[in-house]
């Protein structure tokens, strides 16, 4: 056998055995699970209790309408799927600085917040 063949031979066994010990490691990582979780019984669990959570997604095809929230276009201070041509819904709770009449934006969740602008910045008038 030539000394370029040896090379090859050496570089293919090298190349093999860090392919086979790479993936018997990723293997060993990812069959880990928790104590006491068993696949079958969680699937069959969620297939009894799926249909009792339905999913309600914003259709494209409701222009118009507040979408789901952190999608383009939603706003909290109205339920998603109102229409978006719904007045800006605001309390005064918070919403005004002391001495001042600019409303400022509330934090996320607050009615009257608007997703779009920072917490605390100044609300369009």
């Amino acid at each position: 056998m030539n000394k370029y063949a040896k090379i090859v031979l050496i570089v293919i066994l090298l190349g093999g055995s860090v392919y086979l010990y790479n993936t018997e490691f990723s293997k060993a990582s990812s069959s880990e699970v928790l104590d006491g979780y068993n696949e079958r019984e969680a699937e069959a669990s969620f297939e009894e209790v799926k249909d009792q959570f339905p999913e309600k997604p914003i259709k494209a095809g409701n222009a118009g309408l507040n979408p789901a929230h952190g999608q383009p276009g939603h706003r909290c201070d109205i339920p998603v799927g109102a229409s978006l041509d719904t007045p800006l819904q605001t309390s005064n709770s918070g919403l005004l600085n002391a001495g001042s009449t600019a409303m400022k934006n509330p934090p996320h969740g607050q009615p009257g917040h608007r997703c779009d602008l920072a917490v605390g910045a100044p609300l369009p008038q």
